[in-house]
């Protein structure tokens, strides 16, 4: 079959014939350029990697504090925000592995 093709029906009678036009569409293969992921950029990531690493040691700070206050001055109130430093320092160490993981890899 070719690309548009016409065919002829109607009823039989003078001058009572209808053309009806049927476009066939063929599948054909998408060929155009698929995304792909931006590479990272080594610099953003070392700039990324030095503030993370900046607030990592800022909280260390405050929980060292927050640990000596503890010591003089027990309180439920220290001790779940001493909890609570202690899971984002965590993060924060889980966040600059996995950033140190992809500037290794941007730069190999």
């Amino acid at each position: 079959m070719t690309r548009s093709q016409s065919l002829h029906t109607g009823t039989p009678g003078p001058g009572c014939r209808r053309q009806v036009t049927l476009l066939i569409r063929r599948s054909r293969t998408d060929r155009r350029a698929v995304a792909v992921e931006h590479l990272p950029d080594p610099d953003a990531l070392a700039a990324e990697l030095a503030h993370v690493r900046h607030r990592q040691r800022d909280l260390l700070r405050q929980h060292d504090r927050l640990t000596e206050r503890m010591l003089a001055f027990p309180n439920e109130f220290g001790l779940a925000w001493a909890r609570s430093l202690a899971t984002e320092i965590e993060s924060l160490s889980t966040e600059i592995t996995a950033i140190e993981a992809r500037l290794f890899l941007s730069r190999a």
